[in-house]
């Protein structure tokens, strides 16, 4: 079991700002970020004397298991997600 954590944006048009704006310069929708804590599973570290297995786990390593999340954003707000990836 390892721990993760991950970063991602919501309300994202434009690279610095919201090219979506009125003539007032009000936005329709505000941009936040949000970050991700979540246990996660590394397949490489489980032990086989399968070839075979080693192998898919290997290939397979890079995919995050579904997992209960704990997700913040920049607003403030905290929200836990029962299964999240």
């Amino acid at each position: 079991m390892n721990f993760s954590v991950g970063y991602g944006a919501e309300e994202m048009t434009g690279a610095f700002d919201n090219s979506s704006a009125d003539d007032s310069g009000a936005a329709g929708f505000e941009r936040y970020r949000q970050f991700y804590f979540s246990p996660d599973v590394d397949l490489t570290k489980i032990k086989t004397r399968s070839k075979a297995l080693k192998t898919v786990f290997s290939l397979f390593g890079f995919l995050k298991i579904p997992a209960p999340t704990l997700e913040i954003t920049d607003k403030g707000n905290a929200k836990f997600h029962w299964l999240y990836f």
